[in-house]
C-alpha cells in the first residue's frame, strides 16, 4: 500500500476515545457510506469534479481541486483513486471526499451521508452499546421533493452555462443545459462562474451575498450583486479576475459558517479588487441573511450608510515581505520586454499578432525563441569557453489567467511547423499506400516507409520524444502545451517504473539522458526539445508548492523563462495579422529550418574577447548580491547566466535569418548585450513568479509594458490637472493618444476606462464635471493610482539598451535571399 493512501476507517480506528465506542461507530459509518456511495458514484464525481471526464470505468480530472486534466484517476466501480501528480491515493469514496474537501474521515462520511440522505442517528443495540451509527436507511417515508426556484448562471457573453435548483424540503442541486431546451443533471465539463456575471463585469461596485435569493433581493434595489454556487466555503480562486479593480462589498450571513465564508471571500479578493469591505447587517436573527434584513425594513439608504462607515478589509495574517525581497525587486525589477533585442521586422510582427488577438505581446518573444531554437536544433550552440557550451534549449511558461489569450498567438507563430508537419505526414501516407500496393515478392524486398519527421508535439512523454527523434537530422522538436503544468505533473507519472525528473533536467542541459523503466531502458542523445505553453497562476502555484503551501525547490523552476502578467484589458479591433505583417516572422522560421536541414556540422558560436569580458563582468556583478537575495531566488541566477548566452545565440540567429544572411559564428558585444538584456527581463519576471508561489506577491500586480509605461507617463504629466482628485477619462484618453503611435492608439474613452480598471485604478460610480468636460466618468486619483505609478518605476534606471546592430545591406538583400536560400539539389534528394 502506498504510504500516503488513506483507506476507509483507518483514521477512525486509530482514534478511539476512552471507551473505544467512537472509533467503532465511525468505522461502521464509513463502511456504510462507502457501500451506498458506490451504488451512485458517477453523479457524485460529476458534481464534485465538474471538469472531469469519464473514460471507460475511470473518471479522470486534473487534481483534488477539480482542475481540468488527467492526473487524478477514480475507478467508478471500486472507488479506488490515485493522483499521479502528488502520489496521493485511497481505496474508497470517503477517503476521496475527505482529501478533496480537506476533512477528517468521520466528517467526510457524515457529509456524504447527508448528501445521500442516509440516516445518521445512533441507535442502541442489545447490551446498550452504540454499534451501528447508521445501520439502515430511515424507516420514515421520504417527503416528496419539488422544485421551488431555479437560478441561472451566465457566462460573460450572457449564455446560460448551468442552473442552481432549489428544492423543498430545502436542498440544492446543479444542472446544465442540454442544448435543446432541457437539462442534464450533472455538471461534467462545466466551468463554474459567479452568479449574475455579465452585470458583475460591467459594474464598478459589486455586492457579494451567500445565496442567489439575497443577490436578487439587492438587485431590486438597483445594486449589482452576485454569489457563488454550492454555498458557504465554496468560493473559487478563479473567480478573482472577474472582480479586478472593482469595489466589493460582502454581506455575510449571521452564523459562523457565514462569517467564515465572508472572510474567505475577502481574502481571495484582497489585492484583486480595488477595495473590499465586509459589512455586518445589524439586527439579524441567528442564521439571518440580507433578505431577512430587507424584509425587516432595511433600506437602500441604510445599506449605503453601513457601507460608507465600514472599514476597508485588511488581512490580519497577511505575510510580511520576507527578507531579501525588497533588494530582489530593486536589482531585478519588473520592466517592459526590451523589444530592441529582436530584429525590428520581427518585433513589429509579434506586436501586430498580439493586437490582432487582443492580448499582451510580452510573452510572445519567449515563444519565438523556442520556435527558432526548435528549427535549428543541434545545428547551433554557444561556446563561452572551451569547457562551457550552452545548447539552444528553452522552457517558456506563460503565466496568465484563463481567457487572457495565451493559446491562439502561440499556435499562429508555429504555422510554418504546421505546414511542414502536414506535408511530411501526407508524403508518408502516400508512401505507405504505394508500399501496400506492391506485389508480395517485391514488398518483401522493399523497406517500410520511414516514419514522418516530427516538427512539433502537443503532449509530452520521454518515450514519445525518443521515438520522434530517431533519425531526426537536427534533433529539434517544439513541444507546445495547452497546459504547461503537463511538463511538471507528467515527470513522475510512471513512479512505479522509475522517476523521470532527472532525465528531464538532463535534457534541458542538452546532454544525453538514459532512463529506466521496469523492464527496459531508453536512451536519448543530444536532443533539442523546446517546451512552451500557458499556465494559470493558481495551477502554477500548485505545481511548485508543497501541500502546506511552502515553495518546492526541485530544480525545474529555475530552468523556466517565466512571464507572469495580471489580467489586463486589451481592446479588440478590426486589426489583422496580415500576410504582410506575418511574412517577416514566417520567412525567418522557414530560413532557419532550411539552413539547419542542409548543415552537416553544428555552428559553434563563440564570444569575442570584448563580448566575453562584458559577459563575465555582468555575471560577477549579478552574483555579488546572490547571498543577500531570498534563498528561493538564488537558484535562478546560475540558470539566468546560461540563458543569457542561449538568448544571445538564438537572437543572433534570428537577426541573421531576418536579414537574409547566412549566420556566422561570432557573438560580439551587441549580440551578448541582447542576451543579457533579455535574461534580465526574465529574472524580473521570475521574482514575481516566485512571490506568487510564496504568497508574498504585491497586493496589486500591474502590467509592466510599453503601454503601461506610456500610461504612467501620461498620468504623471496630468498630476496637476486633477479636479477634486478626479481626472476625466476622456481627458486621459486624449492625452494618451497624443503620445501613442498611430497603431497603438486607444479607440474610445470607454476602452480607456477598461485599461485603467485593469491596471487596478478606480473610476467614479457616477458622472462628474472635470477637465472641461461635463457629466463624464472620471478616474479617481487615490492610493491605487499612486501605487500604479510606483509599480511602473518611472524613475528607475532603465536597463542598458542593446547596441544597434550593423546596418543591413539594402539594395542586395533580395538577391542575397535568392542565392543563399536556394537549397542544393543533393540536399533535397
Amino acid at each position: 500500500m502506498d504510504k500516503r493512501e488513506n483507506p476507509a476507517g483507518r483514521r477512525g480506528l486509530q482514534g478511539k476515545n476512552q471507551s473505544g465506542r467512537d472509533a467503532e461507530t465511525i468505522a461502521e459509518l464509513i463502511a456504510r457510506v462507502n457501500t451506498a456511495t458506490l451504488q451512485n458514484l458517477l453523479p457524485l464525481l460529476e458534481n464534485l469534479f465538474p471538469a472531469g471526464k469519464l473514460q471507460g470505468q475511470e473518471y479522470l480530472v486534473g487534481d483534488l481541486a477539480g482542475n481540468p486534466g488527467r492526473s487524478l484517476s477514480i475507478n467508478t466501480a471500486s472507488g479506488v483513486w490515485k493522483d499521479f501528480s502528488t502520489d496521493e491515493g485511497g481505496r474508497d469514496p470517503v477517503s476521496l471526499y475527505a482529501a478533496a474537501l480537506r476533512l477528517k474521515q468521520g466528517e467526510a462520511a457524515r457529509r456524504l451521508a447527508e448528501v445521500l440522505r442516509l440516516d445518521t442517528s445512533p441507535r442502541p443495540a442489545a447490551g446498550g452499546r452504540v454499534v451501528d451509527f447508521n445501520a439502515v436507511p430511515s424507516a420514515k417515508p421520504r417527503p416528496s421533493r419539488r422544485v421551488v426556484a431555479g437560478y441561472d448562471y451566465h457566462d460573460a457573453a450572457g449564455e446560460v452555462v448551468f442552473q442552481v435548483t432549489r428544492w423543498e424540503p430545502k436542498s440544492f442541486t446543479q444542472r446544465k443545459p442540454d442544448g435543446r431546451g432541457g437539462w442534464i443533471n450533472n455538471m461534467q465539463g462545466v466551468a463554474l462562474v459567479p452568479f449574475n456575471l455579465p452585470a458583475v463585469l460591467a459594474a464598478d461596485e459589486v455586492f457579494i451575498t451567500e445565496g442567489e435569493k439575497d443577490a436578487l433581493a439587492l438587485g431590486k434595489l438597483g445594486l449589482v450583486a452576485t454569489t457563488n454556487a454550492q454555498g458557504a466555503g465554496k468560493w473559487r480562486e478563479e473567480y478573482g479576475p472577474h472582480f479586478q479593480g472593482k469595489q466589493v462589498v460582502i454581506l455575510s450571513d449571521n452564523d459562523e459558517p457565514g462569517r467564515a465564508h465572508g472572510e474567505a471571500v475577502a481574502k481571495h479578493l484582497h489585492g484583486v479588487a480595488a477595495s473590499v469591505k465586509v459589512v455586518e447587517l445589524p439586527g439579524l436573527p441567528a442564521k439571518g441573511d440580507a433578505s431577512d434584513w430587507l424584509a425587516a425594513g432595511g433600506t437602500l439608504e441604510a445599506l449605503r450608510e453601513l457601507v460608507a462607515v465600514a472599514p476597508v478589509w485588511e488581512d490580519a495574517q497577511e505575510p510580511a515581505l520576507p527578507q531579501g525581497w525588497e533588494l530582489a525587486q530593486k536589482i531585478l525589477p519588473r520592466v517592459p520586454f526590451p523589444w530592441e533585442v529582436l530584429p525590428a521586422s520581427i518585433a513589429a510582427s509579434l506586436k501586430s499578432l498580439a493586437r490582432s488577438c487582443a492580448t499582451s505581446a510580452t510573452p510572445l518573444p519567449g515563444y519565438a525563441c523556442c520556435i527558432i531554437a526548435a528549427a535549428v536544433g543541434r545545428m547551433a550552440d554557444v561556446q563561452i569557453k572551451s569547457s562551457w557550451r550552452e545548447p539552444l534549449i528553452f522552457w517558456h511558461a506563460d503565466i496568465r489567467e484563463s481567457g487572457e489569450g495565451k493559446t491562439a498567438p502561440a499556435h499562429m507563430l508555429k504555422a510554418e511547423f504546421d505546414r511542414r508537419q502536414m506535408a511530411a505526414h501526407e508524403r508518408y501516407d502516400e508512401q505507405v499506400r504505394a508500399h501496400a500496393a506492391l506485389p508480395r515478392d517485391e514488398k518483401a524486398k522493399t523497406p517500410d516507409p520511414e516514419k514522418p519527421r516530427g516538427y512539433f508535439a502537443t503532449n509530452l512523454t520521454l518515450e514519445g520524444v525518443r521515438q520522434d527523434l530517431v533519425g531526426h537530422h537536427t534533433a529539434g522538436l517544439l513541444v507546445i502545451l495547452e497546459e504547461f503544468s503537463a511538463l511538471i505533473n507528467g515527470q513522475n507519472q510512471y513512479k512505479s517504473k522509475g522517476t523521470d525528473r532527472e532525465a528531464w533536467l538532463t535534457l534541458h542541459g542538452g546532454g544525453a539522458a538514459r532512463f529506466l523503466r521496469q523492464s527496459k531502458s531508453i536512451f536519448i542523445a543530444c536532443s533539442r526539445v523546446q517546451v512552451c505553453g500557458g499556465i494559470q497562476p493558481v495551477t502554477f502555484r500548485r505545481c511548485f508548492s508543497s501541500e502546506d503551501g511552502q515553495y518546492l525547490v526541485d530544480g525545474s523552476i529555475f530552468r523556466l523563462l517565466t512571464v507572469f502578467e495580471p489580467a489586463a484589458s486589451h481592446e479588440l479591433t478590426a486589426a489583422e495579422w496580415s500576410e504582410a505583417d506575418a511574412a517577416p516572422w514566417h520567412r525567418a522560421v522557414s530560413r532557419a529550418l532550411e539552413w539547419a536541414d542542409v548543415r552537416q556540422d553544428p555552428l559553434v558560436m563563440t564570444l569575442t574577447p570584448e563580448a566575453a569580458a562584458r559577459f563575465y563582468d555582468w555575471r560577477n556583478e549579478l552574483f555579488a548580491s546572490k547571498a543577500d537575495l531570498p534563498e528561493q531566488l538564488r537558484g535562478f541566477l546560475p540558470k539566468a547566466v546560461g540563458y543569457a548566452a542561449r538568448l544571445a545565440g538564438v537572437l543572433h540567429l534570428m537577426h541573421e535569418f531576418a536579414a537574409g544572411r547566412e549566420p556566422h559564428g561570432v557573438i560580439d558585444v551587441p549580440a551578448i548585450q541582447r542576451g543579457i538584456g533579455a535574461s534580465m527581463f526574465y529574472l524580473g519576471q521570475a521574482v514575481s513568479a516566485v512571490q506568487l508561489l510564496l504568497g508574498c506577491a504585491p497586493a496589486t500586480l500591474v502590467e509592466v509594458s510599453e503601454r503601461s509605461r506610456r500610461l504612467a507617463v501620461v498620468l504623471e504629466s496630468l498630476r496637476g490637472e486633477a479636479n477634486n482628485e478626479r481626472l476625466a477619462v476622456g481627458h486621459v484618453h486624449e492625452r494618451y493618444n497624443a503620445a501613442a503611435p498611430e497603431i497603438e492608439k486607444i479607440s474610445s474613452p470607454h476602452a480607456m476606462g477598461g485599461l485603467l480598471r485593469s491596471c487596478g485604478m478606480k473610476l467614479t460610480p457616477g458622472k462628474h464635471d472635470a477637465n472641461g468636460k461635463r457629466g463624464v466618468r472620471c478616474l479617481v486619483w487615490d492610493g491605487a493610482l499612486e501605487q500604479f505609478l510606483a509599480a511602473s518605476q518611472l524613475h528607475a534606471p532603465a536597463p542598458p539598451p542593446a547596441p544597434e546592430p550593423a546596418p543591413e545591406p539594402a539594395p542586395q538583400a533580395e538577391q542575397q535571399d535568392a542565392d543563399f536560400w536556394e537549397i542544393p539539389s543533393e540536399a533535397t534528394s
